[in-house]
């Protein structure tokens, strides 16, 4: 295990440009490689991080890793004769610390928005109180739970910073940490997005480099394209999810057949009498708080009977124009639910991979294929005209052409 890890760390570093690894000797962690010495001469040798070699400590060695490349690309690649952990870092009236930078980005990112962080709630003690934290979540708003939301896939790109805190910010640093992600990968698109940010706001300062650095490790990605099933084939999927999945049988029947946010599933009710086929669903506003009712197309309408949706079978569900909604209860449900979807489709290679939402995207191509207006499927879909045609028109292919042909 403990080699494992080794092996795994020297990797990292690697492909991240160090010209040294971490080996154990008596006892230590160490660094091995090749150094420029202050004379100008280069050796061969062994440094000691002084900490000793247990996987526990491995992490904290890797910082030490780091605050060592650090302080070589502040001395043009000389080992000072002081590591870093035997001293504090020098200073420059020109510089700015890692964690001050840090600091800097996080009040930019919040300024006109929520107060930081402020679904956490702490005791007398300092302690996080993780009931209070919930019951705030519960009773927030709208605007402050997309900013939690928002905030929450930013800042383990930013927090990667605490392994250089007490240091100097440099664009060498950054980018070293940028190359810990996979080349062309998504998280090494967002870290060096943020990183820019970051060097930005600290143009000030001399931080030896610029975003055209970071840029360069940006990389193309883009993400993978959703699968492209048809009806027929998504039809029998579903069928057979619903025996596989008993406990959201109801709610992947009632999201392929009336195409709602999956987790606007647990407000949906079908209608009946001179209404039936279509349903009553509540969604969040976009600004404010509140929610705003709508009337949802089922398509086909024959599927409610042979899936039984007018028996609402669901775990969680709320009405009355959402008086009973919380927030944290729905979001849990709806990231539990599709984690289930994903392991079903995991373990059976005859099924294709897709997400809840693929199911959403068929049924608009559904809606489509029926020649109904844009403005009457954006209605039902809860969208405005122009993100349903630029979202949903581009993902009608040959065969969906044709079918519209016969309808004609």
């Amino acid at each position: 295990m403990e080699l494992e890890a080794l092996e795994k760390l020297n990797i990292d570093l690697k492909e991240q440009g160090y010209k040294f690894s971490c080996v154990v000797w008596r006892s230590n962690y160490q660094v091995r490689g090749t150094f420029i010495c202050e004379d100008g001469s280069t050796k061969r040798k062994r440094i000691n991080l002084g900490i000793p070699a247990e996987i526990t400590r491995l992490n904290e060695a890797r910082k030490r890793i780091t605050a060592l490349q650090v302080a070589l690309d502040q001395n043009k690649n000389v080992l000072p004769k002081l590591l870093p952990w035997q001293k504090k870092f020098t200073i420059e009236s020109s510089q700015i610390l890692v964690k001050k930078a840090k600091k800097l980005f996080i009040e930019n990112w919040w300024e006109n928005r929520s107060k930081f962080e402020w679904w956490k709630i702490y005791d007398a003690d300092g302690e996080l109180d993780s009931a209070a934290s919930k019951e705030r979540v519960k009773n927030a708003t709208v605007a402050e739970l997309k900013d939690k939301r928002s905030w929450s896939g930013i800042s383990p790109y930013i927090n990667k910073l605490d392994e250089i805190a007490d240091a100097p910010l440099s664009v060498g640093a950054l980018c070293r940490i940028a190359k810990s992600y996979a080349p062309n990968s998504r998280g090494r698109k967002e870290i060096v997005l943020r990183f820019k940010t970051l060097v930005n706001l600290c143009k000030g300062y001399d931080i030896g480099g610029s975003v055209d650095d970071l840029d360069n490790l940006r990389g193309k990605y883009s993400p993978k394209s959703k699968p492209n099933l048809t009806d027929d084939h998504l039809y029998r999927v579903i069928v057979e999810l619903r025996e596989k999945l008993p406990k959201w049988k109801w709610a992947l029947g009632a999201l392929y057949v009336w195409g709602v946010r999956p987790s606007e599933v647990f407000s949906l009710t079908p209608n009946e009498g001179d209404l039936y086929g279509t349903a009553n669903v509540l969604g969040l506003k976009e600004e404010g708080e509140g929610f705003e009712e709508r009337t949802a197309l089922g398509c086909p309408t024959h599927l409610i009977e042979e899936f039984e949706l007018m028996n609402v079978d669901r775990p969680y569900e709320f009405n009355n124009f959402g008086k009973s909604y919380s927030a944290l209860r729905c979001k849990t449900l709806t990231d539990a639910w599709g984690r289930d979807l994903k392991r079903i489709l995991d373990a059976d290679d005859n099924l294709p991979s897709f997400t809840l939402y693929a199911i959403r995207h068929s049924y608009a191509r559904r809606l489509i294929k029926r020649n109904l207006p844009s403005a009457s499927c954006a209605l039902s879909m809860g969208n405005d005209v122009r993100i349903f045609t630029e979202t949903y028109l581009d993902a009608i292919n040959r065969q969906d052409m044709a079918a519209i042909q016969k309808n004609l």
